[in-house]
């Protein structure tokens, strides 16, 4: 009788996997490419064979050794996400099932930052007149190193003296002079980013945008004229009258009020500008007559009062401006 030595193997060494990725850290609208290696094939490795945190896995795909899936970063959150696979959740072909769950290359670990930073504007003023300034505060929900006097929008007035940093700036704003409009400042979205690199999205919120309303602002100026009256209305010739006194009343910058008085009464501007021409404002020749005398002149050599003073004297400048306003016979004859 004669023996046989058969030697039979077994395969008793359980599997095992790696997980890693193309991303270390993960900003808002960031995704990872996760790649899970096994150490033998198996088919019988599937999504539901891993574990996540912080975010979600999808297009799982793969078979043998290697696998793939997308990690997707939970919205508006700092928690770390991880992704890992457990012991005894897949097998080798010999039906050994891995036991690498605790192994420091089964858990990966992302860091996470998708919190979109935002801003707050605020004032110390609601309401300004013309040329008034406000001080502006901008205090943003995390430090940001490209928060800059550009990335905020203004109309109505400028923005000045911007600085800061981290979390918190300030500006001053002034509102137009000579306008009419109201001041606004906000700062639209995507302008600044936090340090992950996220960009603001919170530009239609409320406490992102600034309204100053305008407070009516009023001045006065008087000024001193000598003004040329048309012939056919004081009397049949052209009049030269000295010493009316203007009062010019300005709203926002607008003209709101123009009279001038003269011997005791008092006339609106507007009613009385085509019979006159003003000739000097506070004792110098004023544009329309400086007109006048360019074109008496045949040149625009824009001769001032005093000039022309010096050359027909004193006595007869009177009688010398009458004479100017009436070459043209556009005003008096």
């Amino acid at each position: 009788m004669s023996y046989h030595n058969e030697t039979v193997s077994y395969d008793t060494s359980p599997p095992t996997v790696a997980v890693t990725a193309n991303a270390a850290s993960l900003s808002a609208s960031q995704t990872a490419l996760i790649t899970f290696t096994l150490s033998e094939l198996s088919t019988d490795f599937v999504v539901g064979d891993v574990a996540v945190s912080g975010g979600t896995l999808s297009n799982f795909s793969g078979s043998g050794f290697t696998y793939t899936a997308l990690f997707t970063p939970t919205a508006n959150s700092t928690a770390n996400g991880s992704v890992s696979v457990a012991s005894g959740v897949f097998t080798d072909a010999a039906g050994n099932a891995n036991a690498d769950g605790s192994d420091a290359n089964n858990l990966l670990t992302l860091a996470i930052d998708t919190l979109i930073p935002s801003i707050v504007v605020s004032s110390n003023k609601s309401s300004l007149q013309g040329g008034d300034p406000a001080t502006l505060t901008f205090t943003l929900s995390e430090e940001s190193t490209n928060f800059v006097a550009s990335d905020v929008t203004v109309t109505g007035g400028i923005l000045s003296n911007f600085t800061g940093s981290g979390t918190l700036y300030a500006a001053s704003f002034t509102l137009a002079s000579n306008s009419a409009l109201n001041g606004t400042v906000s700062v639209a979205n995507g302008v600044f980013t936090d340090a992950a690199g996220n960009k603001n999205a919170d530009g239609s919120d409320l406490n992102n945008s600034l309204n100053f309303s305008r407070l009516s602002t009023v001045t006065n100026q008087t000024h001193r004229l000598s003004v040329i009256v048309d012939k056919n209305v004081i009397g049949v010739s052209a009049i030269l009258l000295k010493d009316l006194k203007e009062t010019i009343t300005l709203t926002n910058g607008a003209i709101t009020k123009h009279i001038v008085e003269y011997a005791g009464s008092t006339y609106d501007y507007s009613q009385i500008d085509s019979l006159i021409t003003t000739v000097t404002r506070d004792g110098e020749f004023t544009t329309e007559f400086t007109k006048e005398i360019n074109d008496y002149l045949g040149a625009e050599q824009n001769i001032t009062y005093a000039a022309a003073v010096a050359i027909v004297g004193a006595a007869s400048i009177y009688g010398t401006i009458l004479l100017v306003a009436g070459t043209d016979g556009n005003f008096i004859g």
